[in-house]
């Protein structure tokens, strides 16, 4: 039996001792020397060790030492080899990198974890999922976990699907444009999952158009798919408009902090465009600006609007957010993923201007955005007051790339997608 002073030495091991028993048993599983067991993954062999497998998983425990315990090579039917290479892989060594690996590899890796009950696997596939989920992968990603039916990747995505997607205008277009079929039985799935059915309204809405094209069946016809949900439709723009309201009410505000004064930004023939990028270390939506407004002239004429205190002016901008598109890991051309104009908004001189959108745009963790002020003829002579300004606040980094110095934007308003 160990002793107690040889456990506790056992369970002192540095990180240098740890990696090289890991080094060891890597070395183990690809010299196969001494390997006792087979198994056959489609035209694959793995020449394994029972004991390392069984120390690792009772599964593998019970398939090797118990009552009814394999005794010829072992046949995978249900996993590539590739992921299967990969799952042994970390039983050997504990060792996961999965940032190359497709959503789907990640998924199959993710069920054989559950298969053979590799807990520390499965949370770093958990983990993995929740940082690769995109608008492109979201509805595969929904019908595979459906299908093999395991709760905790269910939740990750349906969480994902009605927190990053269904409330956000971009998902929309991205769905008209990039459509991937579900079945009856994930639609279902997805509404019993959703506790708050309004903002299922058009996914489901999309959804029925397109398996009526998939079933060659009349657009008319959709009613026929619909019943069987027991949604409304007709009931899909109020829903909509219900969203939207709701999402501005729950915004955040993040303002970076104020250092020192600069000479005020002045809008010319030269200088008629404010450019700067954002960055979130998650995704957030965003739903408006915060920019300081103008500073009040010395001296000034007939207003041209009798409305028009002496106090204010009419902001005239247009406002467009850009997203870096990286092309094999380098920024390639720029896509715009909003255009929004004020119109002779009365504002009051030298104070905030909080500018909000209608259609809130979502901001990936994994890509830089460009945002791009610009201004008419009619706003030449006019100045802005500029700041020195914290690069980063909670988590959003922002870089003014039109001047060295200060800065018009203050701050954001924005909704945490993920939480």
């Amino acid at each position: 039996m160990m002793s107690i002073e040889l456990y506790q030495r056992i369970n002192t091991f540095n990180t240098p001792a740890m990696a090289s028993l890991s080094s060891r048993y890597e070395k183990l599983l690809l010299s196969e020397n001494h390997s006792d067991c087979v198994f056959l993954v489609g035209t694959s062999i793995f020449r394994c060790h029972k004991l390392v497998l069984s120390a690792a998983s009772p599964v593998f425990d019970a398939m090797f030492f118990g009552s009814m315990r394999e005794k010829d090579a072992i046949e995978i039917c249900d996993m590539n080899p590739k992921i299967f290479q990969k799952l042994i892989f970390y039983v050997y060594t504990a060792r996961l990198d999965l940032d190359s690996d497709s959503i789907e590899d990640v998924l199959e890796l993710y069920y054989g974890a559950e298969k053979y009950l590799l807990n520390d696997l499965i949370v770093g596939c958990l983990n993995a999922v929740k940082q690769k989920l995109r608008f492109d992968n979201i509805l595969p990603a929904l019908e595979l976990s459906f299908c093999i039916n395991l709760k905790p990747l269910i939740q990750i995505c349906t969480h994902f699907l009605t927190h990053c997607c269904l409330n956000d205008v971009q998902f929309m277009t991205y769905l008209k444009n990039n459509y991937f079929h579900i079945t009856k039985d994930c639609v279902k799935a997805i509404i019993s999952h959703n506790k708050d059915l309004k903002s299922l309204i058009w996914f489901v809405f999309e959804w029925c158009h397109h398996e009526c094209e998939y079933l060659g069946l009349k657009q008319n016809d959709c009613e026929l798919i619909t019943e069987d949900l027991q949604l409304d439709l007709s009931k899909l723009k109020t829903g909509y408009e219900e969203i939207c309201v709701r999402i501005k009410k729950l915004s955040n505000t993040v303002e970076r902090s104020y250092y020192k004064a600069c000479r005020p930004f002045k809008i010319d023939s030269e200088d008629f465009e404010w450019n700067m990028t954002l960055r979130s270390d998650r995704f957030i939506s965003l739903l408006g600006l915060i920019i300081k407004s103008r500073l009040k002239p010395l001296s000034r004429g007939v207003a041209d609007d009798a409305t028009v205190s002496s106090n204010e002016y009419r902001e005239n901008l247009q406002i467009e957010i850009r997203a870096k598109m990286a092309v094999n890991n380098e920024t390639g051309n720029e896509r715009v993923i909003l255009q929004h104009i004020v119109d002779k908004e009365h504002t009051r001189y030298n104070c905030d201007l909080n500018i909000v959108w209608d259609d809130a745009v979502v901001l990936s963790p994994d890509a830089e955005y460009r945002v791009r002020l610009t201004w008419q003829t009619n706003a030449f002579g006019a100045e802005y007051p500029c700041s020195l300004q914290s690069d980063e606040v909670d988590g959003i980094q922002f870089k003014d790339i039109t001047h060295h110095f200060g800065s018009i934007v203050k701050g954001l308003k924005f909704l945490n997608l993920v939480v």
